[in-house]
């Protein structure tokens, strides 16, 4: 450990580092992240960051994900609390993005060999690290830079590399527990491990663990108690002053419409910023600030020599992760299909004879108003809070088994063979929603004879039809007679649970040959090399509830996604040595996917030490991402939202080749001759269903990769160490989705002659109406060019005894230069700030260790090209937290420690929901800690 830790210089595990360079003998030969071939230093072309496990347990994280963002150069892609607001299958996800690139361009690593993805096949990919228990880590190993010349497809941003203790004997047992200051939180740790060696070699092992967490609600944060948004209070066009901003649906339910804007009951509807006197619903009554969340692991190991020089391995990985989502309960309008008799069709509800309208006081005022039936009214809100919230709650399992084979040949070269397979099971139920097809019918309602009402349908009343009232008008007809709301019978025949199962599945066969070539160049050391194959066949699938499938719920409609790739791949690696300590290395890749066919991707490299102090390292490869089971078959996400319709306002008299295509159409031809112009309505604007899904033609992801650094160890100062490093990535044909303006305006701007009103098949229109309804979106590569570019900074210095104690002390620091698009930087954007860093300070005092963090991230813009915001609110403060561990070995078995995380308890920066930042929390639970001080207590005893 010292000697990778010497080398790599990496800030997060510099502890070692005089150890490392006062002791030669403790050099072997080791496989190093980046590289097959094995070498007996930690010397690379790319820079590599290694963190330890004993750093893990000082900052007082339990899990993987938490604890990597405190690298400077990852961001979190989805955690506890950027999920928080999310009812989709993200729910308790925890992934890691370096550059902030994505999951699916960051490669995550178990031991050198891929992890099976966490991420939903609908939604994307990505390894979910809280499948990965920290009590089985040893160390872990971030290479920045693409390494598609190496493992292939995914490491367009980087490597991190999870190695896990192997050959452990004894018995280590960890306990935890901890909460916030506020008084929620809570967490509980526990795992123990075992460990055996044979007499004759060999080892086996098992680990066990346990982890709970509570969650935490926005309710209670000072900081977060009701949404805000941004408001320009002074007429400039600026927003500059952060005001309440609640929902206008309701339970009493708004309706707006004809200059009227009233609650169901007839009384106006108060729609101030005014949080006290407001009747607008504060969505932070309902939202979790972080997720609870439940965790068990079993992991095992088994090493076996076979031989003198060949020896198995087999080790199997399980985890059973819980996690639930909650938020506002569900809302209702006239956009969604609940009031209409078919989709773009009529409401049929006569305001003067309905029974839920006649007689009432809302009905009256929007007769008065000119109106005479539902559809003449812009809007209905209404809050389903009788049905609880809305939410889900996820389980997902993760199975992995490895299994490998190694031989030493007597000639110094190593032959490994392996095998893994890894499933993710995963099982979301959605709570809260409602059967848009029986809504509809329980609207068409009769009296019963009785002095009340039923349904018409007879056969719906026999499978529990009974009418509700969602406009809430208390004092209508059938209000007096006692259908005010939603009654208990109303819930059980509206009502749904849904669900949705997942599987993921992934197969990596490989096999690697390595060694020395019988030659070198020159008198230097001979070449190393390391060649091999692999072949890898990822499969996923997704099966929402066949309610959801239809469209006959409110939330998002989805589809069933399934598909499978596999790829078969070549590759290889040389390590030339070109004079003294000088190496070049080169490496190559091939592959044939099922998907996109025949890929490549390269790399060269430079090692070079200038003297004993200094060495310089460069390296310049190209990198591939090819696309995912998700980027190929995601089934679709429907969602609903304005929509433009280039076809909106088109007369007999407007000229263009769109005017042309859109009165080809004679639903909208019979609407210009009708009314004199094709005009959509809000509801027609607004109800058009975009079905998001995958693209089996996507073709891959290209980028190109540069770095160089310097790393300064001066002889004449052993215990301190400097790296800095320049890299950038340069991604083009980037994957993502199309864009529906895009689609829309190049299907209608084609000549009359070439024009398909079904724009290639993903358009649907109303054949009565004319009005959009159903828009697909594919999954497309984007033409536009991405930058990333920056500078890493490590450093660290071993002070030796101050004082009664040693000293230790080192950084690790990011700068960016350059972020988004080509054409244009996003650098000092909330996620991408100038710079950000972490400080360590580690002093011991025989059996006392006293340990802090300083977490610091630069002050930053929430918007970079700002034309929305006044400074104050453009202004996103910079994120800083000290946290703090004490620890004291007991006796040589036993060690009892206690520290605090956000020791100042920081509060996080606010922003709106017109902040292009912020997320449900009304901040960003990605930049800032939303939680507060935490405070946590432990235990170890080893055996």
């Amino acid at each position: 450990m010292a000697v990778m830790c010497a080398v790599s210089s990496g800030a997060l595990a510099i502890p070692a580092v005089s150890q490392a360079q006062q002791d030669d003998n403790a050099v072997e030969e080791i496989v190093v992240t980046g590289s097959h071939i094995r070498r007996d230093t930690f010397s690379s072309s790319s820079p590599i960051t290694v963190v330890d496990s004993e750093l893990i347990g000082q900052v007082g994280e339990t899990n993987l994900g938490d604890f990597l963002e405190r690298v400077p150069s990852i961001t979190s892609g989805s955690n506890g609390s950027n999920t928080s607001g999310n009812a989709g299958m993200s729910t308790g996800l925890n992934t890691a993005s370096l550059r902030n690139l994505g999951s699916e361009r960051t490669l995550v690593l178990v031991n050198g060999r891929r992890f099976v993805s966490g991420v939903s096949a609908s939604s994307g990919y990505g390894v979910d690290l809280n499948a990965i228990p920290t009590a089985i880590i040893e160390r872990i190993e971030v290479l920045t830079g693409n390494q598609s010349a190496v493992y292939g497809s995914d490491a367009m941003a980087g490597v991190i590399n999870v190695i896990t203790k192997t050959n452990f004997e004894g018995v280590k047992l960890h306990a935890q527990t901890g909460q916030a200051t506020e008084g929620d939180r809570q967490r509980n740790d526990i795992d123990i491990t075992l460990g055996k060696n044979f007499e004759g070699g060999g080892n086996v092992w098992v680990s066990m663990a346990y982890s709970d967490a509570s969650e935490v609600w926005m309710r209670d944060r000072d900081y977060a108690p009701y949404s805000l948004t941004g408001v320009d209070t002074t007429g400039d066009g600026l927003r500059d002053s952060l005001q309440f901003e609640g929902s206008s649906f309701i339970p009493e339910s708004r309706l707006l419409g004809m200059g009227v804007d009233i609650k169901g009951d007839g009384s106006p509807f108060e729609g101030s910023r005014n949080v006290d006197t407001s009747d607008r619903l504060n969505f932070h009554d309902f939202w979790l600030l972080r997720l609870p969340q439940e965790k068990q692991y079993v992991s095992a190991g088994l090493n076996l020599p076979l031989s003198e020089k060949t020896a198995a391995t087999v080790q199997m990985n399980y985890s059973r992760i819980e996690s639930s989502g909650r938020f506002e309960p569900l809302p209702l309008n006239t956009v969604t299909e609940t009031f209409r008799t078919t989709a773009g069709g009529a409401s049929n509800m006569d305001l003067a004879t309905h029974p839920l309208w006649a007689g009432s006081s809302a009905g009256a005022q929007f007769l008065a108003a000119g109106a005479t039936t539902l559809d003449d009214i812009s809007n209905t809100f209404r809050r389903v809070n009788e049905f609880g919230p809305l939410g889900n709650d996820a389980l997902r399992t993760t199975f992995r088994v490895v299994g490998a084979v190694d031989h030493d040949f007597d000639n110094g070269m190593r032959l490994d063979v392996s095998a893994v397979y890894g499933v993710t099971d995963s099982d979301v139920f959605f709570n809260g929603d409602i059967n848009l097809e029986r809504a509809a019918t329980a609207l068409n309602i009769e009296p019963d004879g009785f002095g009340g009402y039923q349904c018409v349908d007879a056969v719906a009343r026999l499978q529990g039809c009974v009418p509700y009232n969602p406009f809430n008008t208390v004092d209508s007809v059938a209000g007096v007679a006692g259908v005010t709301g939603f009654s208990e019978e109303a819930i059980n025949y509206l009502s749904v649970n849904l669900s949705s199962q997942g599987k993921i599945e992934q197969t990596v066969v490989s096999a690697v040959l390595s060694g020395e070539m019988p030659f070198s160049v020159g008198q230097q050391d001979n070449i190393g090399f390391a060649t091999g194959i692999e072949y890898r066949k990822e499969a996923a699938e997704e099966i929402p509830d066949g309610l959801r499938q239809a469209g006959l719920t409110r939330v998002q409609n989805l589809q069933a996604t399934g598909g499978e790739f596999d790829v078969a791949e070549i590759y290889g690696e040389l390590n030339i040595p070109l004079m003294d300590k000088l190496i070049l290395e080169v490496a190559g890749r091939f592959g044939d996917y099922s998907s996109v066919g025949n890929i490549s991707s390269w790399k060269v490299g430079l090692d070079a030490p200038i003297n004993d102090s200094v060495r310089f390292r460069a390296a310049t490869s190209s990198a591939i991402r090819a696309p995912n089971v998700s980027d190929l078959f995601a089934g679709g996400t429907n969602s609903a939202g304005a929509t433009v319709d280039p076809c909106d306002g088109v007369t007999n008299a407007t000229t263009g080749n769109v005017a042309e295509n859109c009165r080809t159409l004679a639903a909208i031809q019979n609407r210009i001759d009708t009314t004199g112009a094709f005009t959509l309505s809000q509801i027609e604007s607004q109800m058009t269903r975009v079905l998001s899904s995958g693209n089996p033609n996507v073709q891959e992801e290209t980028a190109m990769s540069y770095s160089a650094g310097v790393i300064f160890t001066p002889v004449s100062l052993e215990a301190f160490s400097i790296a800095a490093d320049f890299y950038s990535i340069e991604i083009e044909d980037q994957i993502g989705r199309q864009s529906k303006g895009q689609i829309l305006d190049d299907c209608h701007e084609v000549s009359p002659t070439s024009f398909d009103p079904t724009c290639g098949g993903v358009l649907v229109r109303d054949p009565a109406a004319g009005a959009m309804l159903e828009l697909q979106v594919g999954t497309v590569n984007n033409p536009e060019k991405s930058e990333f570019s920056g500078v890493d900074l490590e450093t660290a210095y071993q002070f030796g005894q101050v004082g009664p104690g040693d000293l230790m002390v080192s950084l690790g620091a990011n700068f960016i230069i350059h972020a988004g698009r080509k054409d244009e930087n996003q650098k000092g954007q909330l996620l991408y700030p100038d710079y950000r860093f972490n400080l360590n300070v580690d002093y011991s005092i025989k059996d006392v260790d006293l340990f802090a963090t300083w977490r610091y991230r630069a002050e930053s813009k929430d918007r970079v090209n700002n034309t929305v915001n006044a400074p104050n609110l453009n202004t996103m403060k910079a994120a800083s937290y000290l946290d703090v561990r004490a620890s004291y070995r007991a006796t040589d078995t036993v060690q009892v420690y206690l520290g605090a995380t956000n020791l100042f308890d920081a509060s996080p920066q606010l922003m709106g929901f017109t902040h292009a930042s912020r997320n449900t929390a009304g901040t960003n639970g990605t930049v800032y800690d939303v939680i507060g001080r935490q405070v946590f207590a432990g235990l170890n005893v080893d055996f």
